[in-house]
């Protein structure tokens, strides 16, 4: 279960802006994919350490508003939460 499931974004332009997808539960505890997309693109980052909390910084341009998503995925199955930024 992820926390945000979806929520608004707005910052002034050439800002940094952090985007965290917290993991409130999961069984398995361990994450075994996060992927993050924007505007239902993906986002090209380093890999991420599956026992940190996902996160994305970015600083926001004239261009880079949108929506952005993040997946996380375990034997379970995947979660997503979505953030409108602007």
């Amino acid at each position: 279960m992820l926390d945000p499931v979806f929520q608004d974004v707005r910052s002034r332009n050439y800002q940094i802006v952090t985007l965290r997808c917290g993991v409130l539960r999961s069984s398995p505890p361990r994450l075994t994919n996060v992927r993050w997309y924007r505007n239902g693109e993906p986002v090209r980052m380093p890999p991420l350490d599956p026992k940190d909390v996902p996160e994305l910084r970015f600083k926001l341009e004239p261009t880079s508003d949108g929506s952005y998503e993040c997946r996380v995925s375990n034997a379970a199955g995947t979660s997503s939460c979505t953030f409108n930024v602007s």
